[in-house]
């Protein structure tokens, strides 16, 4: 649903400054910044194959994120038939597994897995919603307002 509020005409003797650069500055952040997010994810995802992490975690993921999302027969299937690259991104953008992972005994204890996840997540959070968005589990100040600035495509641009 699109809502333009139409009760009252611009007057544009009295253009509404602050609104229109408003405007620009989100133009902006999305074409000029967040228009890289595409290849910041495939780096991700590249870093986090190329480590080895997928061999690592794919059955923990496929094992937490049914449990905690109560998955049918179906829909753990489809989860396990994934594209690697598919699942990898799905991996990394899970937070909540992220953390139960740090707190296993065997990541802890295994140097290489933990600079390998290290590397994945550190190019995982350059891309703009990890980086600027709002994350209740991580929150900064740096996110409470840079979320005010990001969308998540033209659409929402729009």
């Amino acid at each position: 649903m699109l809502i333009i509020p139409a009760e009252h005409p611009l007057d544009w003797k009295r253009p509404p400054v602050i609104t229109l650069l408003l405007i620009l500055l989100n133009c902006l952040i999305y074409f000029g910044y967040q228009g890289g997010d595409q290849e910041r994810e495939e780096t991700a995802v590249r870093t986090y194959l190329d480590g080895g992490l997928l061999n690592r975690e794919r059955a923990l993921f496929s094992e937490d994120f049914s449990t905690r999302r109560e998955l049918d027969r179906d829909e753990r299937e489809y989860l396990d038939g994934m594209r690697r690259q598919d699942l990898a991104a799905l991996i990394l953008h899970d937070l909540e597994f992220e953390h139960g992972l740090h707190q296993r005994a065997e990541y802890r204890a295994d140097n290489a897995w933990q600079a390998a996840r290290q590397k994945a997540e550190a190019a995982r959070d350059q891309i703009s919603s990890m980086r600027f968005g709002f994350i209740p589990a991580r929150f900064t100040v740096e996110g409470l307002f840079g979320a005010m600035f990001l969308h998540g495509s033209f659409d929402h641009l729009l």
